[in-house]
């Protein structure tokens, strides 16, 4: 009675009941028929017909609601293949949800409520097809529990050196945790050195997610490009940082030597000034304020960066650094016995010092002492093979002696920076070697990249020279 009951409910009953009765009534009169005429019982015959007539007409009015028999159209189920985040999102898991094809796994990971197995189901599954995991589903209930758990296995085992593991259960802390930057930070850990452009992605996402007070994200993505020679990338992250400390002196020092290395002369005196007001007696500060400085080809500014290095000399009269420096100032100034003297010192103090060595043979080169200046060049290469001023000029030097092997210098010069001066060298040694059609390009690109008048008169020169290379 109870089955009878959870299937049919009352008005079931009531059907089963009434046409049960009536069937029997039915059949009772139609089996008495003749012996109740007989009898002279015609009216109770016609009481017993209207009976059995309204229980079977009762049940007749019942049959019409098919939900009387159960007999209503189930509900669609719904297919989890295509997705179980839409089904959840929608229905909540009923428990009639059928998981087939590569989920069917998901509907045991329901059953035991082991939500991390329905995370990785649904996540191979998304990335199988080329999609992205969705996991608004997840995000309903236990994404943060859950995401703190991958969370705490990634930085486990990233500190047991495992970064396979780490990233995969970070990539799913990544997705769970969407409102913090902890898994992204330490995904971008994961990724060897060759894949450092990865852990820039994940430092852009934890920095999209950090608070404005969490700047670890924009420090780390400042170190790596720094690291790898984004020095412009670089500068875009500095400045965020800046905005948020503006009273490091640190930060104005590190984006001023950035904007120098940069070519961003006046950006860099802004911010080496300020760096000096706060730390006044940090020489190295003061140095850097002074090869700003010299980057101007002011002969004021010039003045004002030997002054700045003499009286750092004076504190620190053996400081290696701020004796080229001041060479190198004394140099724009063309006071050059003056400068081989700073330079030589240098030298003396520091024998491996390849900027002192390359300092020296500019001045040597301004003097016409073309085989000491090629000596001095040789030596700073052989300390810093990629220091450029030394690959130019060694090139340049040797662009008609030896235009072979000054090819090769000033391309690893060009490599590092390309300019002007050094892309007409390059164009005169490809005159040399009678190859035209090389040197006319390379004078084109040097046109580009000047607007200097007696630069132009010399590439102007070279180009009617790789001209007339060309064959007839």
């Amino acid at each position: 009675m109870e089955d009878l009951w959870s299937r049919f409910g009352f008005r079931g009953l009531a059907f089963l009941l009434l046409a049960l009765f009536a069937l029997l009534r039915i059949g009772q009169l139609l089996f008495n028929l003749r012996m109740l005429k007989r009898q002279g019982l015609a009216g109770s015959y016609m009481a017993q017909a209207i009976v059995a007539l309204v229980c079977a007409g009762g049940a007749f009015m019942l049959c019409l609601d098919p939900a009387v028999l159960g007999l209503e159209p189930e509900a669609p189920v719904p297919e989890t293949t295509a997705s179980v985040a839409t089904v959840v999102r929608t229905q909540g898991l009923p428990p009639n949800v059928h998981f087939t094809g590569p989920l069917a796994p998901a509907k045991e990971a329901v059953q035991k409520d082991d939500w991390a197995a329905l995370a990785r189901i649904i996540f191979d599954d998304r990335r199988k097809r080329g999609g992205t995991p969705d996991t608004d589903f997840l995000l309903q209930w236990k994404a943060k529990p859950l995401g703190k758990e991958y969370l705490d296995r990634g930085r486990a085992a990233l500190k047991l050196g495992e970064a396979d593991t780490a990233k995969e259960n970070l990539d799913y802390a990544v997705q769970l945790l969407s409102d913090d930057p902890e898994p992204a930070l330490l995904r971008a850990e994961t990724y060897p050195e060759a894949e450092w452009r990865s852990s820039l992605r994940d430092l852009k996402i934890a920095a999209e997610r950090a608070p404005a007070t969490d700047l670890r994200p924009v420090e780390r993505r400042f170190a790596l490009l720094l690291e790898h020679g984004e020095k412009q990338k670089a500068l875009e992250n500095i400045d965020v940082l800046v905005h948020a400390r503006p009273a490091d002196a640190q930060l104005y020092w590190k984006r001023g030597k950035i904007r120098l290395d940069v070519g961003a002369i006046d950006g860099a005196i802004a911010d080496l000034s300020s760096a000096k007001m706060a730390l006044p007696r940090e020489p190295e500060i003061r140095i850097d304020l002074a090869r700003a400085r010299l980057g101007r080809d002011e002969e004021e500014q010039r003045k004002l960066a030997l002054t700045e290095l003499e009286a750092v000399l004076k504190d620190a009269p053996q400081n290696v650094r701020a004796i080229v420096s001041r060479g190198n100032a004394l140099f724009s100034l063309n006071k050059n016995p003056e400068a081989i003297a700073d330079y030589s010192r240098a030298l003396q103090l520091e024998p491996r010092n390849a900027e002192a060595f390359l300092g020296r043979a500019r001045v040597r080169i301004q003097q016409d002492q073309f085989i000491v200046a090629l000596r001095d060049l040789d030596e700073a290469l052989a300390i810093d093979p990629k220091l450029r001023g030394a690959l130019f000029w060694r090139g340049y030097l040797k662009r008609n002696s030896d235009p072979k092997t000054a090819l090769e210098d000033l391309k690893r010069a060009i490599e590092i920076d390309s300019d002007a001066a050094a892309l007409l060298a390059k164009g005169e040694c490809l005159c040399n070697l009678k190859r035209g059609e090389e040197a006319e390009a390379a004078l084109s690109d040097a046109l580009l990249l000047t607007k200097d008048k007696v630069l132009i008169a010399h590439i102007d020169a070279q180009m009617v020279r790789a001209k007339s290379l060309r064959p007839h």
